[in-house]
């Protein structure tokens, strides 16, 4: 493991490495260009391979190399902070003014959510939905319709608030993979059992539904951390 350091350096600036593999190499103690342009391959390896198999995949190769560039090009100066004078003006009295922004506006301004791409992702789901039933319960296609879009619009606050979480690291996709399941597989299909599918074939078709929410999420929530 490498030696821990006091500073951080933005490790994003390298080729291949996203906000998520920089919280995995930091917690593995490189912290700096520095740190990474001395670490062994090996290691790096051993850091992706242990996140699992959605960052072994990554190759490291090139990471040592540009890291080391990164850590020979010299800091920008800062900005000096001193305040400039202004000339003294009489003050005017504030008028009032309306908020900018919506309450909502103000939340995707701070990155609570996200709306327009899970506004995406439920659309798609929605018609990924209507050729499932086709493909899987023709006969009862509009009973399956009808349960999946239930229990969709029922977990939709905790999907966004879920999605969310999986695009800033604070889930891994085998916990997101999990809270998923257990709703999928509590959720009532009255419908479904009402009409008479056979046990077999509902539970087959629960586990379609799961899968089309996985692929749906991942496909496009995801694309944020390549």
């Amino acid at each position: 493991m490498a030696k821990r350091t006091s500073n951080k350096d933005n490790l994003t600036k390298i080729t291949g490495v996203g906000p998520k593999i920089q919280q995995l190499l930091n917690a593995g103690g490189i912290m700096t260009y520095n740190d990474l342009a001395k670490a062994k391959k090996s290691v790096v390896e051993k850091i992706l391979e242990d996140a699992g198999p959605r960052f072994n995949a990554h190759d490291p190769s090139t990471w040592m190399a540009q890291a080391k560039e990164l850590a020979k090009s010299p800091a920008k100066p800062k900005a000096s902070t001193k305040p400039k004078t202004k000339a003294k003006t009489s003050p005017k009295p504030k008028a009032k003014t309306k908020p900018k922004t919506s309450e909502a506006a103000s939340k995707i301004k701070v990155g609570e959510l996200d709306l327009p791409r899970f506004r995406k992702i439920m659309k798609e789901m929605s018609s990924n939905v209507e050729d499932l039933t086709k493909l899987t319960v023709r006969k009862y296609q509009k009973d399956a319709k009808r349960d999946a879009e239930k229990l969709i619009k029922g977990m939709k606050r905790d999907l966004r608030r879920w999605t969310r979480m999986l695009e800033k690291g604070d889930l891994t996709t085998q916990d997101f993979e999990f809270l998923v399941k257990s709703n999928v597989d509590s959720a009532k299909m009255s419908a479904l059992e009402s009409s008479g599918l056979a046990l077999i074939r509902l539970q087959a078709y629960r586990t379609s539904l799961f899968n089309l929410i996985i692929d749906t999420v991942f496909g496009l929530a995801l694309k944020a951390l390549k």
